[in-house]
């Protein structure tokens, strides 16, 4: 997954198969032990350690590109992805 900074007011979305999924509320289709995102005939799984580390970091505008599958999830790291230090990384100044 790559995270771009996005332009103020765009907020924040997923890019899936050249489709954007936006991270709102109102796009919740699922919360069985994880949060599912659909919009659009798109759907993005297990959204809430990213979305909460945004949200934690004060990041409002943010283009998250998914590569390979719909589920946000490490594919370098065998342990648990630690977002907030990725997050942190990519936005801070």
């Amino acid at each position: 997954m790559k995270l771009i900074p996005a332009s103020a007011g765009d907020g924040r979305y997923f890019v899936h198969v050249d489709k954007i999924l936006p991270a709102f509320i109102s796009n919740v289709e699922d919360t069985t032990l994880s949060t599912t995102l659909s919009f659009g005939g798109v759907q993005v799984r297990t959204v809430e350690h990213i979305i909460s580390a945004l949200e934690g970091l004060g990041v409002d505008n943010c283009r998250m590109e998914l590569e390979g599958g719909n589920e946000v999830r490490s594919k370098k790291e065998k342990r648990k992805f630690k977002f907030y230090n990725i997050v942190f990384q990519c936005f801070r100044t």
